[in-house]
C-alpha cells in the first residue's frame, strides 16, 4: 500500500506535482529546483516496490511508499527449448530459422533459445542441426545392445533409441548398424557415411506405432505458418544422439565419470634385442565380461608388430589407422556360444623387439582414440586395466606392474598366489622408508590390492610381495595433480 509521510495512514496515491498544481508525468516536467532520490526492490510478483524523498527549496519533506505493478511487453519471438531423449539440456545447437528475416543462433547452457527477431503474421520454420563428434557417446556398450537386440534376446523398447540404433538411416536395424558404429569407435571413420550426428524431433509429435518410429516420416522441423503478435515460447526438440542407446553421450559442460575396473592379462616376458615374442590378451574376468574397448600402445622404438592372430575377436575388431604411431584400436563384443574364459585369447600379438627389456615396458592400455572400457552382460561400462603376469617371481610367487603406472589417485597392484595363504605388500620410498603396509589372506590364483595414491608421495616408490618366505619387488610411479 501507500503511506504518508509518517507511515501511519493510508493514502490513495502519491503524485509529483508541476509548479501549476497539476500532475507531472516526468521529471521533466518540473522547472523548480529539486533533488528526488529511489531505491527499488523487485518483489515475487513482478511488483517494484518503490520509497521516495522528494525536497525542494519551498515544500517540506515529502516520502511515501507505492507498489507499482509491471506489466511485460509482449513482442514478437521464437523461443524454446532442446534436450535428449534421456531428459538433458543440450546446450550449443545451432538452429537455422528461416522466414522473414531469418537467423541462426545456438542454445544456452540451460537447451533453451530465444530469438526478438521476427514479424508477427509471418511464417518461420525452425531447424535444428548438430553433426559433429559423431562418436560422442558410442560405445561398445551400444553395439552389445543392439546386438542383443537383433538376436530377439532383449528388443530396444521407444522409438528414440530405436532411431539411435538405425545408424545408417535405413529404417530397420542390422548388422550393417553395428559395422557402422564400430568403425566409428575404432576410428576407421570420423563419421556415419548417411546419417547425422544427432537428429532432432518435434517435441509434441506423437508416434503412431512406437515400436516402428519409421511407420511415417516424423518431424525433424517445426514451421509456424503465422507468428502471434506476442511471440511463441514452445517451439521444442527432442534431440536423438546416434548410435548412443545408454545415454552416456557427455555434453561441452560435462565430464566423463570414474567406475571400477575389469582387467585384461598379458603374461610378461623379457626380450633381447631382436627376439621375436607372442604375447596373447585374455579377459581376466571370464564370462563376466560382455565386451570391452580400447587403445593398445606400444613403443614402435621398442617394438614392430610382426602379425596378429585372432581369436575370440575377429578381424573387424581392429583399427589400423594409428599403427604408425604405435597404437591399435580395438572393440569387440562377445557373440552367443562365446567363452572369453582364461584359456582362450582375445588375440595375440607377434612382436619383435627392437632393443632388449620387457613387454610391461612397452606395451599398455591408454591414452588413445578408443577410450579404455568393459562392459558386463548388462552393457554397464567399467573401466578396464591390462596387467602382466611377469617375469618377477620366485618359485611361483608372482607381481605383476601396477595399473596404471604412473599413477595420481588410484593404481592396483596385481599378483598370483601358488596356493592360498597370507601375504604382505609393502611400499618404501626411495630411501627405503616404510609408506604402507598391508597383510592379509589371498585366494590361490590371481589378486588385487588397490592403493591411494593420495596417501602416498611423489616419485618413484617401491612395493614388494612377501609370502612364506618368498619376496618380490617392483617400481612404480606416483604422480601429483599438475607434475609432469
Amino acid at each position: 500500500g501507500l503511506f504518508d509521510s509518517l507511515g501511519t495512514t493510508p493514502a490513495r496515491g502519491m503524485y509529483i506535482l508541476a509548479p501549476d498544481g497539476t500532475p507531472a508525468d516526468n521529471m521533466d516536467m518540473l522547472s523548480f529546483p529539486r533533488q528526488l532520490v529511489l531505491d527499488a526492490l523487485i518483489l515475487s510478483n513482478e511488483s517494484f516496490l518503490i520509497g521516495g524523498f522528494l525536497f525542494d527549496d519551498e515544500t517540506p519533506e515529502q516520502t511515501g511508499l507505492a507498489r507499482i505493478g509491471m506489466a511485460p511487453v509482449s513482442i514478437p519471438h521464437i523461443a524454446g527449448s532442446i534436450n535428449t531423449n534421456f531428459g538433458s539440456p543440450m546446450p550449443y545447437v545451432e538452429l537455422s530459422i528461416t522466414g522473414s528475416p531469418t537467423t541462426n543462433l545456438l542454445t544456452a547452457a540451460s537447451g533453451e533459445y530465444y530469438w526478438a527477431g521476427p514479424q508477427a503474421g509471418y511464417g518461420y520454420t525452425v531447424t535444428p542441426l548438430m553433426d559433429y563428434f559423431h562418436g560422442n557417446g558410442v560405445t561398445t556398450a551400444d553395439l552389445i545392445l543392439i546386438n542383443r537386440h537383433i538376436l530377439g534376446i532383449e528388443p530396444i523398447e521407444g522409438p528414440y533409441l530405436l532411431i539411435a540404433a538405425d545408424a545408417n538411416r535405413s529404417q530397420s536395424i542390422s548388422n550393417l548398424d553395428l559395422v557402422a558404429i564400430q568403425r566409428i569407435i575404432i576410428g576407421l571413420t570420423d563419421v556415419f557415411a548417411n546419417n547425422t550426428s544427432y537428429r532432432f524431433i518435434d517435441a509434441d509429435y506423437v508416434f503412431p506405432q512406437p515400436a516402428n518410429p519409421w511407420a511415417e516420416l516424423f518431424p525433424e522441423s517445426i514451421s509456424l505458418t503465422a507468428l502471434p503478435a506476442d511471440g511463441v515460447d514452445d517451439v521444442d526438440f527432442i534431440g536423438v544422439k546416434i548410435g548412443d542407446l545408454n545415454g552416456d553421450a557427455v555434453s561441452p559442460l560435462q565430464a566423463p565419470a570414474q567406475r571400477p575396473a575389469f582387467s585384461l592379462l598379458a603374461p610378461d616376458a623379457a626380450m633381447e634385442t631382436g627376439a621375436k615374442v607372442a604375447m596373447p590378451i585374455y579377459c581376466a574376468e571370464g564370462g563376466e565380461m560382455a565386451g570391452c574397448q580400447f587403445t593398445l600402445n606400444f613403443d614402435p622404438a621398442a617394438v614392430s608388430l610382426e602379425g596378429i592372430d585372432y581369436g575370440l575377436a575377429g578381424e573387424t575388431c581392429f583399427g589400423w589407422r594409428f599403427l604408425g604411431e604405435g597404437r591399435i584400436t580395438f572393440s569387440w563384443y562377445r557373440q552367443p556360444g562365446q567363452e572369453a574364459d582364461s584359456g582362450s585369447p582375445l588375440f595375440t600379438l607377434r612382436l619383435k623387439a627392437r632393443k632388449s627389456g620387457a613387454l610391461s615396458q612397452w606395451v599398455s592400455i591408454g591414452p588413445g582414440f578408443t577410450p579404455a572400457e568393459a562392459y558386463d552382460e548388462l552393457a554397464s561400462p567399467y573401466g578396464l586395466r591390462l596387467a602382466f603376469e611377469g617375469t618377477t617371481q620366485a618359485e611361483g610367487l608372482m607381481l605383476l606392474q601396477n595399473v596404471p603406472n604412473p599413477f595420481t589417485t588410484e593404481t592396483a597392484i596385481g599378483f598370483v598366489m601358488p596356493e592360498a595363504g597370507e601375504a604382505t605388500l609393502l611400499a618404501h620410498s626411495a630411501d627405503g622408508r616404510l609408506l604402507y603396509s598391508h597383510k592379509a589372506y589371498f585366494e590361490q590364483g590371481y589378486n588385487e590390492v588397490f592403493l591411494n595414491g593420495a596417501e602416498l608421495p611423489e616419485g618413484m616408490l617401491y612395493y614388494t610381495l612377501v609370502s612364506d618366505g618368498q619376496s618380490v619387488s617392483r617400481k612404480m610411479v606416483v604422480r601429483k595433480y599438475g607434475g609432469e
